[in-house]
């Protein structure tokens, strides 16, 4: 097994933010296992400045199958995003749901 971290550096200092192990089978490596740690980002100067609506159909029913925010980063370190949370709501009902952003939580 061969182990990978991926990390940020922030005031000269490392911070793990992804660890990704390979095993070798025959003489291919191939991912064992992705885990993602929760870290502050070395950028916090974010704006969404778009997003698109992916609309398809359900059960014979429009519905939105994908909403794609587009974040633009201001600042001028690399920006990482644990997670998305998406609120959809109208005057009687509330939906709010999070998803991760990249890699696999372990």
């Amino acid at each position: 097994m061969h182990y990978v971290s991926l990390y940020f550096i922030k005031n000269n200092e490392k911070i793990v933010f992804q660890d990704i192990i390979f095993k070798k089978i025959s003489n291919s490596w191939m991912i064992e296992s992705v885990s993602k740690l929760r870290v502050p980002s070395p950028s916090n100067n974010l704006e969404i400045i778009n997003y698109s609506i992916v609309i398809s159909t359900c059960d014979g029913r429009k519905c939105i199958s994908r909403i794609i925010p587009v974040v633009k980063n201001l600042g001028d370190k690399s920006a990482y995003i644990w997670s998305v949370q998406v609120i959809i709501s109208n005057t009687t009902h509330t939906y709010i749901q999070s998803y991760p952003t990249v890699g696999k939580s372990t």
